[in-house]
């Protein structure tokens, strides 16, 4: 039963974020990707950014992103310190399980 409660939740979170196709957009706490990849798949043409602290999790959300022919996407271990992004660069920031228990 988690998984698809999992799934619900990230089709919403991807739902709301009202992506627009040519966004800058970040997820922090990618973890398998499950999100990201719906994220890269509605932002073909934009910036696509995810970062997590479990280089293993990546691992998973790359092997789940091999999936599209072409992606426009970045995942990198590190956490919201390690970024420089400059202001006002990002459309849309992602933030789905940073502060799960």
């Amino acid at each position: 039963m988690g998984p698809l409660i999992e799934s619900h939740a990230n089709d919403k979170v991807v739902e709301l974020t009202e992506i627009r196709d040519g966004q800058s957009i970040l997820e922090v706490a990618v973890r398998t990707g499950l999100a990201f990849y719906e994220i890269v798949t509605r932002n073909p043409n934009g910036s696509n950014q995810g970062i997590d602290l479990s280089k293993g999790m990546l691992e998973k959300a790359t092997k789940r992103l091999s999936k599209l022919s072409d992606s426009n996407c970045s995942l990198d271990v590190g956490t919201t310190f390690d970024l420089s992004i400059e202001d006002e660069s990002i459309d849309i920031l992602v933030n789905n399980y940073m502060l799960d228990p």
